[in-house]
């Protein structure tokens, strides 16, 4: 079994156990979200396989494959957040407010960039 073949299957069961929380034992879940938002290094865990699965990715689908099924994830994600739309325009309030916006933004530029001389080669 190869190493993407492992982050994908330990993904599934995460995501087996997560749904049978939300069937069997809500509170517990909420409990649990609670104690994942108070760790702070939790999103560092979370950036860190997300560059190893990325890794693995790279070195079996072409980057235009993988960009497009980025994309589709994010149309669906937007989706998802939009059916909230309260909770969302407080959200994009405050990430107007972050120190290092303009870094950010130009972060974004130049990857979009990227993105679009990857989609167009």
């Amino acid at each position: 079994m190869e190493p993407i073949n492992i982050i994908v299957a330990i993904f599934a069961i995460g995501m087996i156990f997560k749904g049978l929380a939300l069937l069997f034992a809500k509170k517990d879940m909420e409990r649990m979200i609670d104690d994942a938002y108070k760790k702070r290094n939790l999103k560092w865990i979370s950036f860190t396989l997300g560059a190893i699965m990325m890794y693995y990715i790279v070195q079996s689908v072409s980057m235009l494959n993988i960009l497009a099924i980025l994309c589709t994830f994010a149309m669906i994600s937007s989706g998802f957040f939009l059916s909230y739309p309260k909770e969302m325009k407080e959200i994009s309030r405050k990430v107007l407010k972050i120190k290092g916006l303009r870094v950010v933004s130009a972060i974004a530029v130049i990857v979009g960039l990227i993105i679009l001389y990857i989609a167009i080669i």
